[in-house]
């Protein structure tokens, strides 16, 4: 699927059950077998690609990101058994969530996963993945690869590393956008402050959005600047 011009998130989430629903078909028979590493390490690549497809993100983001970026209930369970069964698994998740090696950047911006997975509105694109992930056209990112010679920022003081936090937060070329998302929504953007702000209003989350949809256009414009004239 196309990360910029593909299905829209709740149509890939559509896709995604599909896919759920054939790998958990009478697990309730085979769940057992899960305690085997070797068994369980036979589905985690499956719905991995799946998470990653759902939030169009790079191959390389983790496990744990992809999963929490991507995941969104819709709707509220009918009966008291499958809500309480909702609350464990959360409770779960969000204790593997907090104890991940992986994903930390991730888990800055989005350390409640109750809040993020059961808001009522917001859907995740490529570029609003970019910067949640910190995996994209980030000068930082593209060097740890070997597609940058450098992790700098270009237009910030020297030594200033050009990733998702200082790209979204700080970074002098997109002061003008990042001063137009703060007006829409009311105050300064933060790491503590930004999903709780996209949270509370839809209109929030379509102006942070389209901030980071900007952004990260031109980080890519950038790029392939860059490379053509190597």
């Amino acid at each position: 699927m196309l990360n910029t011009r593909g299905p829209k998130q709740e149509r890939r989430m559509l896709l995604m059950s599909v896919v759920k629903s054939q790998i958990l078909y009478a697990a309730q028979i085979w769940a057992p077998a899960m305690d085997v590493d070797s068994y369980r390490r036979l589905i985690s690549p499956t719905y991995r690609l799946c998470a990653l497809r759902v939030c169009s993100a790079f191959r390389t983001v983790s496990e744990d990101a992809a999963l929490v970026i991507a995941h969104r209930h819709y709707g509220i369970p009918k009966s008291v058994a499958k809500a309480d069964a909702r609350r464990l698994s959360l409770r779960k998740w969000q204790d593997r969530w907090d104890a991940a090696p992986n994903g930390r950047w991730t888990h800055r911006l989005i350390p409640n996963i109750e809040a993020w997975v059961g808001r009522k509105h917001g859907q995740v694109n490529f570029y609003l993945t970019q910067v949640l992930s910190g995996h994209g056209c980030f000068r930082q990112y593209l060097n740890r690869f070997g597609h940058d010679h450098f992790p700098t920022c270009p237009a910030c003081p020297e030594g200033a590393f050009e990733d998702a936090l200082h790209v979204a937060f700080s970074c002098a070329r997109c002061s003008a956008e990042r001063q137009r998302a703060e007006r829409a929504i009311g105050q300064t953007l933060s790491v503590a402050s930004l999903v709780p702000s996209m949270l509370e209003r839809k209109d929030n989350w379509a102006a942070v959005s389209n901030y980071f949809g900007a952004i990260m256009r031109e980080l890519r414009r950038l790029e392939r600047e860059r490379v053509g004239s190597a």
